[in-house]
């Protein structure tokens, strides 16, 4: 019915008869055929709406009348297929476009029961949500398949290869009529066709048309999105919503397309740097880099080091917590929880072939730079025995933070009396710390989750954690740091951990 109504021409008797006949609904929802089953059934039974219509109307309301007398009501004949197909054939006779509940009946007849009476409001109405939720799934892609594309564009060929040859247009209808039957183009697009060929037109193709104008993504639209934003990173899309009068799916489309934004929360840091500070880490970087260029095995020479707490127990990561569940099973749960205050200090030295030397502070013992100094003596010592090259050629790095104990005169006196080089490392700058951005959080991690009763069993855990880091990742650590100078010169000084740097030598 519904199909029926919106074929129908809006200035003929049939219509005007049916918006007096309805008057009671409003015309806009006769326009869109949506009548309920009574006046349906009314109107069925009117003849005076019948001799309103025109000739092809006249058929089709018949073709449907038969349907549903002889098929959906409580007889089933036994020419239902052809009365249904007579029903299409008049629906597009008279323009109809078919909704798929209407293709998904016709490929479905044999199931329907002999009497549709007996079936229940409640299949009939769960059919129909059905039949809505797989419209709205498909929109777009069911009319592709509908109107079969495909054989459009064989039928375009076909009447370009009969302009070619001369062939009459009528002739040339005719010719489609018999080869693809209830698909052919209507006579009108024919002769559309077979006139533009006829010009001259060499392409098949429809030509890509603008469609509706978008009156939300104007260019001044994202202008004026893209001032507020710049004036206030904070506001909500809603904020904008407001303020522009356009609607929210706008605002996020301008956001992230022609923008190119996204939200996210800010990262905490060890400290707001000042402009000195940025351009010290630039000086370091850059100077760095340089050593690097004029001496490509530099990295391989240095030794790096640093201290670290490690707990007997230490709260795991959110994603070592993470785990799969079922949609129907509830959300795993846990307990806020703090690190233990069992802990003990873990100092470690390492290079590009892997740890060269570590050690626990003792026992009520603090970092001071006395404490430093014999750790500095106990690496020199493990220098001497594990690589006696870089101890014979005096040639190594020593890199380390600017911790009062390892800048302490003590130990820059200790230092230069055993010729030992120094790699700079700039103040408040864990990103370019080699123990801080890869070593300790690579030994701590597994051990996060995990509870060590005693100081023995945290140092042994520590010790097994330590033998699992493969060469491979400190060789490819080194490399690594080449990438965090250049990161840190594009940032101009600042922090850029998390951030998207592409680099580019």
């Amino acid at each position: 019915m519904k199909n029926f109504v919106k074929a129908m021409n809006r200035n003929a008797s049939g219509f005007a008869y049916l918006k007096l006949k309805c008057s009671s609904i409003s015309d806009s929802k006769i326009k869109e055929g949506i009548f309920v089953g009574p006046q349906i059934r009314e109107l069925l039974q009117d003849g005076n709406f019948l001799n309103s219509l025109n000739e092809v109307q006249a058929a089709e309301w018949n073709s449907f009348r038969n349907v549903c007398k002889n098929f959906l009501g409580s007889v089933k004949v036994e020419n239902y297929r052809d009365l249904v197909n007579d029903l299409l054939l008049s629906y597009k006779a008279l323009g109809c476009n078919m909704s798929l509940k209407i293709h998904f009946l016709h490929s479905h007849l044999d199931f329907f029961p002999d009497n549709l009476v007996s079936v229940s409001d409640e299949h009939g109405e769960r059919f129909h949500q059905d039949i809505s939720s797989m419209e709205k799934r498909y929109q777009g892609v069911l009319d592709r398949i509908r109107f079969l594309p495909i054989k459009k564009m064989d039928q375009r060929t076909c009447i370009k290869f009969c302009v070619k040859n001369e062939i009459k247009c009528a002739d040339a209808f005719q010719m489609l009529t018999v080869a693809y039957g209830e698909a052919t183009l209507d006579r009108s697009n024919v002769y559309r066709w077979y006139k533009m060929f006829s010009e001259g037109r060499e392409d098949v193709n429809d030509e890509e048309r603008a469609g509706r104008p978008s009156t939300s993504t104007t260019d001044k639209k994202v202008n004026e999105v893209e001032k507020m934003i710049l004036a206030n990173r904070r506001i909500t899309v809603r904020e904008v919503d407001e303020d522009l009068n356009i609607s929210i799916g706008s605002c996020h489309s301008i956001f992230i397309n022609d923008l190119g934004m996204r939200r996210v929360a800010a990262k905490f840091v060890p400290k707001l740097l000042n402009c000195d500070q940025k351009q010290h880490r630039m000086n370091i970087a850059n100077e760095m880099l340089d050593s690097v260029r004029g001496d490509p095995n530099l990295l391989q020479r240095v030794i790096t080091g640093d201290e670290a707490w490690v707990y007997g127990y230490d709260v795991e990561t959110k994603a070592q917590s993470s785990q799969w569940k079922l949609p129907h099973e509830p959300r795993p749960k846990k307990a806020r929880q703090v690190r233990s205050n069992v802990k003990v200090l873990l100092t470690v030295f390492f290079d590009c072939r892997g740890v060269v030397h570590h050690e626990f502070l003792p026992q009520g013992r603090t970092v001071n730079k006395e404490y430093y100094l014999q750790v500095m003596r106990n690496l020199c010592e493990a220098i001497r025995l594990k690589h006696p090259d870089l101890w014979k050629n005096k040639n190594w790095l020593l890199h380390h933070d600017n911790a009062p104990a390892h800048t302490s005169l003590l130990v820059r006196d200790f230092l230069a009396k055993n010729n030992t080089l120094m790699m700079p490392q700039p103040p408040y700058s864990p990103d370019l710390a080699p123990c801080d951005f890869f070593l300790f959080p690579k030994l701590k991690r597994p051990m996060k989750g995990r509870r060590y009763a005693t100081l023995d069993e945290i140092k042994t855990a520590s010790k097994e954690e330590l033998k699992k880091i493969f060469k491979n990742d400190f060789l490819k650590f080194f490399e690594d740091c080449k990438n965090r100078w250049h990161k840190c010169i594009i940032s101009h000084g600042d922090y850029f951990e998390g951030d998207k740097i592409g680099i580019h030598e």
